[in-house]
């Protein structure tokens, strides 16, 4: 997986200010007493449609995170083998809750299932189970002159009904956005957008798996 960078001290400040400098200013770096920004994801959703695909029900479960990726700071990938992360550039909410989130809000839109909910509790014995792993959630300044927002998203669709072969989707979708600018208001901007793109991919594919 190569050398994974948690730094936290001082000398995460060091290393935070010399990376900054040498990318020319792509993590908007304020000082060692800048407070913390958090930020939150931005997608927009389709409009709600009245007719409902099916009558199923789905469970859309609480999204995991490869460990690399589970933290709330902005991670940076500055080699091949070095990733480092950034205290003063967080999430509000995690990254996982939010996908979840934001998941099963597109689907909803969708008009692909009855009911969707992200808890047992409100869908009772739900027909179809969603999982959700973050695979990759960075920002790739391997070459700093083109920087990109990566996102990988793992989804794995589980029919309940189903004691053979219940797995109807496990499929990694995928984006690389190019940064229009160096900083981290781009940043974000491009993560919303391959965010955009993945939901609108997996719900076609999912549509398409639902429709057969």
């Amino acid at each position: 997986m190569g050398v994974w960078f948690k730094l936290r001290d001082d000398m995460k400040k060091i290393v935070l200010l010399f990376v900054s400098m040498l990318l020319a200013g792509c993590f908007n770096f304020a000082g060692p007493s800048a407070p913390q920004k958090k930020y939150l994801f931005d997608v927009h959703y389709p409009k709600a449609t009245k007719k409902q695909l099916t009558s199923d029900t789905l469970e859309v479960e609480s999204a995991g995170a490869l460990q690399q990726f589970s933290s709330r700071e902005f991670v940076y990938r500055i080699s091949n083998t070095q990733y480092i992360t950034d205290y003063y550039h967080i999430f509000m909410i995690s990254a996982a809750r939010q996908i979840t989130d934001i998941t099963a809000k597109y689907l909803q839109g969708k008009g692909i299932f009855k009911q969707i909910s992200t808890s047992k509790i409100l869908t009772d014995n739900p027909d179809y189970t969603l999982r959700t792993k973050i695979m990759a959630l960075y920002a790739d300044y391997r070459n700093s002159s083109h920087p990109l927002a990566v996102v990988k998203i793992r989804y794995a669709l589980i029919d309940n009904l189903k004691t053979k072969h219940p797995v109807l989707i496990d499929k990694t979708f995928s984006a690389k956005i190019p940064l229009q600018t160096k900083s981290t208001d781009a940043l974000v901007k491009a993560w919303d957008q391959g965010l955009q793109n993945i939901m609108r991919i997996f719900s076609r594919h999912l549509y398409s798996i639902m429709r057969n």
